[in-house]
């Protein structure tokens, strides 16, 4: 099997057997009875022995292995964005993909670009099932600059976004790891990596331009990952042009030692109504 994604997932459903439960009992056992005793579905996740879950090294994927770029006004129109595939090494990368920056949309008033580009996933790896057991665990991923000018930064920098679109009933979520004093690039070679949980101060969009960012919680932040639709990474990085290479794009399991991870409470769900705090459901985180 390839080192790349997970290997597979199933799921599984936990049954009473009212019959024996009931065994000797004056209780009548109906089919309706029955049914209510199934639990939720559980889910399993077989994963390589690095504990990969999806993965992107590039060096079998002459066509970037599914990425586009988007917001790169330059290659708009373009199928994939102007994303292009590099077959060679260069010092950590290995066979990888980059994106050029050639048209910029600047705010005069602050100068920094109106319009970002960003490194998309393919739904196909990094938006599956198999990600709920990421809870605990690492994105991580090389990066260096062809070339900029790093010392003028957009700003904020919000390196990785990670989305749910069926999150909170379905309004959505979003959680980003913005650039602060512990992580920041200066356009060198550097490798990532991004602890997905509390402590790796990832912050949820408020989803509302008068709102703050706050600090996702242990249960928003397992419920993205239990249903991803999209994770960007940020490669316009500077408020002038900029060439950023990427490579070895991978999403990991927590330790074996840390096992299991996955919140227990966050299994219950969230609140899905404030005015009725009882309707408790997962999706409603």
């Amino acid at each position: 099997w390839p080192p790349e994604g997970a290997w597979s997932t199933f799921t599984f459903t936990v049954e009473l057997n009212l019959t024996a439960y009931y065994s000797g009992a004056s209780s009548t056992v109906t089919a309706t009875t029955t049914a209510a005793t199934a639990s939720e579905p559980g889910l399993v996740v077989l994963s390589n022995p690095s504990g990969v879950l999806a993965g992107s090294t590039f060096d079998l994927a002459s066509n970037g292995d599914g990425w586009e770029i988007s917001g790169n006004l330059a290659d708009d129109d373009a199928e994939d964005g102007g994303l292009r595939h590099q077959s060679f090494s260069w010092g950590a990368l290995n066979r990888y993909i980059y994106g050029t920056d050639e048209v910029q949309y600047l705010d005069f008033g602050s100068g920094v670009d109106r319009s970002k580009w960003y490194f998309e996933a393919p739904k196909s790896t990094f938006a599956t099932t198999a990600l709920t057991s990421a809870y605990g665990g690492y994105l991580s991923f090389t990066v260096s600059a062809l070339y900029g000018n790093f010392s003028e930064l957009n700003a904020p920098l919000d390196w990785v976004t990670i989305e749910c679109a069926a999150c909170d009933s379905g309004g959505g979520a979003r959680m980003v790891r913005f650039t602060d004093d512990h992580l920041w690039w200066d356009g060198s070679e550097r490798s990532v990596s991004l602890r997905l949980l509390p402590l790796e101060n990832w912050q949820l969009d408020p989803l509302n331009s008068a709102l703050d960012f706050e600090p996702a919680t242990e249960c928003q932040i397992a419920a993205i990952l239990s249903n991803v639709s999209r994770i960007a990474i940020l490669g316009d990085f500077t408020r002038g042009g900029e060439g950023v290479a990427i490579d070895n794009i991978m999403i990991t399991q927590a330790p074996v030692s840390e096992q299991p991870r996955y919140p227990v409470d966050c299994q219950k769900g969230c609140p899905c109504n404030r005015h009725n705090p009882e309707i408790i459901r997962p999706t409603c985180c």
